[in-house]
């Protein structure tokens, strides 16, 4: 029997916590950042030719 798309997101949501090449997942993360920020990342993706998606993973948060 084929899923509908809650189970599919239900199941796509359970695999993220050990998704990844060593196995320790992603982490989903919302943050506020500020307008400037927000501008530069999209800079920074425009100039890279990534989306700004992959520029906010790529930020390392200490």
């Amino acid at each position: 029997m084929a899923k509908d798309s809650a189970q599919r997101q239900a199941q796509y949501r359970s695999k993220r916590p050990y998704a990844g090449v060593d196995g320790n997942g992603e982490r989903r993360i919302n943050t506020w950042v500020s307008t400037g920020c927000a501008l530069a990342l999209a800079r920074l993706a425009r100039h890279k030719g990534d989306d700004p998606a992959a520029d906010h993973r790529a930020i390392d948060i200490d």
